[in-house]
């Protein structure tokens, strides 16, 4: 038993079996690629209209087409083929009616580029109906869908800029008129270490539908190394009317520990930070205790408080204070 294993281990490995079963395979594959067989294409689908009609309505934005060719063709089309269409120019048209109807003879006749393939059939959709309308053109803001996670001790210093930061969009005026936006393509960058500079692509949702002015945008963010630094002796403000009479906050300064982007920590102004108690918050005092509240630049995070609260005391008499 063993020994007869060991012959058919012996042929299965030789030269000429394993020559033998590649060379039934490529004859297999070469029969098969030159015989004729028939597939489902997926084409694109365009509309063109008149310069003045829009489409207003959401269309497919392929038709299933069933096509006949040899192997060869059908492999080319499936995933090598880029060209191939069907276009339906509306452009010379006189449209009056907004809804218009094209058939399964209007794909079939319109397909284009289809490189040696025979249509048979349009599988999908049988029929389409279009709404048109009027055209209308509106200048709207460019919204970054972007997520930046910066490398560890890094962060985003500001927000996300895109350049162009407007664009124009055109189509059905029942449509454009409404939109107040329009989003880049949802991106995530990790691990960011650097000031990040991007051409990024428009969102093409409704493309069929609506015209951009521009179908990529520049994505611009500062990013900085991570710093923090304690300023020491920030003097309390006091905002509101008069101070009280007869009232003492104690200590009349606070220390301030914040965090930001080096580049920014490195060139602010200590003037632009401040702390800040309301005289009312100080009438209405019935604890004894207040917290200024910290005011800092954008982009700037305060950490802590030192010391986080301050007392608050009314002279009562010359030698006594009391603490509410």
């Amino acid at each position: 038993m063993k020994n007869r294993l060991k012959k058919i281990a012996k042929i299965v490995l030789s030269k000429s079996f394993i020559g033998s079963i590649v060379f039934s395979s490529a004859l297999w594959l070469y029969t098969t690629l030159n015989s004729e067989s028939s597939a489902h294409l997926n084409v694109p689908l365009k509309i063109t209209l008149p310069p003045n009609r829009a489409i207003e309505n959401d269309i497919n934005k392929e038709i299933s087409v069933k096509v006949k060719g040899s192997g060869w063709h059908l492999l080319n089309a499936l995933y090598f083929n880029q060209t191939n269409q069907c276009l339906i120019d509306l452009s010379g048209e006189n449209i009056k009616d907004s809804i218009i109807e094209l058939s399964r003879s209007d794909f079939m006749k319109n397909l284009q580029s289809m490189n040696n393939l025979e249509p048979l059939d349009i599988e999908d959709p049988k029929f389409l109906f279009v709404k048109s309308g009027k055209v209308g053109q509106y200048s709207i803001q460019v919204e970054p869908d972007v997520i930046i996670n910066p490398r560890e001790g890094f962060m985003v210093v500001g927000e996300i800029v895109t350049k162009p930061d407007l664009i124009n969009i055109t189509g059905n005026d029942k449509i454009v008129r409404k939109i107040l936006n329009w989003r880049t393509k949802k991106l995530v960058f990790n691990d960011v270490f650097e000031p990040l500079a991007k051409v990024v692509p428009l969102s093409d949702s409704l493309k069929n539908i609506i015209k951009l002015s521009d179908n990529k945008v520049k994505i611009v963010a500062d990013i900085q190394k991570v710093t923090e630094i304690k300023l020491l002796d920030i003097r309390i403000k006091f905002t509101g009317s008069d101070f009280p009479k007869d009232h003492k906050i104690i200590p009349s300064t606070v220390s301030i520990t914040i965090r930001g982007g080096i580049d920014q920590i490195s060139t602010f102004d200590r003037e632009s930070i401040s702390a800040i108690i309301n005289t009312a918050d100080i009438q209405s005092d019935s604890l004894g205790f207040l917290t200024p509240k910290i005011s800092v630049p954008p982009n700037i995070k305060v950490l802590s408080i030192d010391p986080p609260f301050v007392r608050h005391v009314k002279r009562t008499s010359v030698n006594a204070e009391k603490r509410f």
